[in-house]
């Protein structure tokens, strides 16, 4: 019987919708305990290779290959273990930014500073990105950017017009401008001259974080007060049914492949912005942490998320949907499933039957008293009623309102039952302990086969009805 169960518990979670209020998604978590070098990872990119590269603070940088971890500290020519940002170039080239200790490069299989600069190596670098024609920007914590190219470096600070000299992230479009988020609002750059754009102008924070195009006309910003559209004159605040509120920190923002839109947020885990609707991934759903920082979507579509507590979560879409008591199931424990032709989910289980439409789960008070609750199958009757295995041995016609009588009604006994099922020519097929009835549902003739009848042992598990019509019978000794 346990194994029944956990074959059931299995087709549960295969079969259950896509999206339902109170569902439960499967993250896979690599933390401190699979061979991550530290819990807090501020950035996740992928090389050409295939290895997932992390930055960890305070433990140094982490190459993952799908298996294992290898870690690069101060050991191995870091100058500090705190990684704060990566990037990878357009000649895969993997850059690691590293807090008060410059930008770091691989060299072969020997890492290296190949930036020579004072000031840069005194500032935590906060942002890396390369810009079109092949130079790359680096932010800071307080010393504005650095632009390197060709051996020079060139730094812009708040007198040249940026907004802050702190600086989170970069966006290059298209057009050429390129988007600047810091600690005061945020920049745009533009043939050599910074504007400045503040909450005074629109913005819903005064700190901005990221930035995503949805397209050439809508921007999104995540800012220190949720996330900010911009149509490139005008801010309006993203309002949306479970989106973040006005009230939410957004760390970062990212379109995937398929159009979607993530948003890692401080306090509220993650959400989802897919079309119309809105999912959001926190504790309460799988993700086990509500303190998220860093998104990625690596070439196989798979997205990581960087926590600040909890490692790296991995989210593949095809991975299953939980349901359980932590997410608004009555029970744990399901000892039986049945999808009716409503596409009703029905659900026996250790504390009675349980509907679930996809959104709601509803419980019915079993009828007078029972020495327990366990409802061990279901089916679906011609008429629509359901057809219920009792914790007496009995069977139940359910109506919705009501539980009825149908083994007194035609002459089934008292029966430790296995399965149910009814078959194309509308029989009803009973696998028992006591061998296998059948109940023509059309003339109410009830039939009792047996081992002289020809079964290879009277305990009789379930039927299977194939699709040329032809019932398979599951016995202890076999088919």
């Amino acid at each position: 019987m346990v194994l029944r169960k956990l074959i059931i518990l299995f087709f549960l979670y295969l079969l259950l919708p896509d999206v339902s209020v109170g569902q439960q998604y499967n993250f896979q978590t690599y933390s401190v305990n699979k061979g991550l070098p530290h819990q807090q990872v501020h950035d996740i990119v992928q090389t050409q290779n295939g290895y997932i590269w992390m930055a960890t603070y305070g433990g140094g940088l982490a190459r993952f290959d799908g298996t294992s971890f290898k870690t690069f500290t101060k050991e191995d020519g870091l100058k500090t273990n705190l990684v704060e940002q990566l990037f990878v170039d357009s000649d895969d080239k993997l850059w690691i930014a590293t807090g008060g200790g410059g930008v770091a490069t691989f060299e072969g299989d020997s890492l290296v500073y190949p930036i020579k600069n004072d000031s840069l190596d005194s500032y935590d670098v906060t942002a890396i990105h390369e810009i079109p024609d092949g130079t790359m920007w680096f932010g800071t914590h307080q010393g504005g950017i650095f632009t390197y190219k060709n051996k020079k470096i060139d730094r812009f600070t708040t007198k040249d017009g940026i907004s802050s000299n702190t600086t989170w992230e970069f966006h290059p479009r298209d057009n050429g401008e390129v988007l600047i988020a810091t600690d005061n609002g945020m920049s745009v750059y533009d043939d050599g001259e910074f504007k400045r754009y503040t909450q005074k102008d629109g913005l819903s924070g005064d700190i901005t974080y990221d930035f995503v195009e949805v397209d050439s006309t809508e921007i999104w910003i995540a800012t220190n007060n949720g996330i900010t559209v911009w149509n490139g004159d005008e801010f309006e605040f993203l309002k949306r049914e479970d989106g973040p509120s006005q009230n939410d920190i957004i760390y970062d923002i990212l379109k995937t492949s398929n159009g979607a839109i993530w948003a890692a947020s401080r306090d509220k885990g993650v959400f989802l912005f897919e079309k119309d609707s809105v999912r959001q991934f926190a504790k309460m759903t799988g993700l086990d942490t509500n303190y998220t920082y860093r998104l990625f979507e690596d070439a196989d579509n798979n997205i990581w998320i960087g926590t600040d507590e909890d490692g790296v979560k991995l989210y593949r879409e095809s991975g299953f949907v939980f349901y359980n008591e932590q997410t608004g199931l009555p029970s744990n424990e399901i000892l039986s499933i049945h999808i009716d032709p409503d596409s009703i989910i029905w659900m026996g289980t250790t504390e009675g039957l349980i509907s679930f439409d996809g959104q709601v789960a509803k419980s019915f008070k079993m009828p007078g008293s029972y020495h327990n609750n366990y409802i061990w199958n279901i089916t679906t009757l011609p008429n629509g009623n359901k057809l219920v295995a009792m914790p007496d041995s009995t069977l139940k016609e359910f109506d919705g309102a009501k539980f009825n009588n149908f083994s007194s009604k035609h002459g089934i006994k008292k029966l430790y039952i296995y399965d149910l099922l009814i078959d194309s020519a509308n029989i009803l097929w009973i696998s028992s302990e006591s061998g296998l009835y059948t109940l023509d549902l059309d003339t109410q003739q009830l039939d009792h086969l047996s081992e002289e009848d020809g079964l290879a042992n009277r305990r009789v598990f379930n039927v299977y009805e194939d699709r040329k019509g032809r019932n398979w019978i599951g016995t202890y000794y076999g088919l």
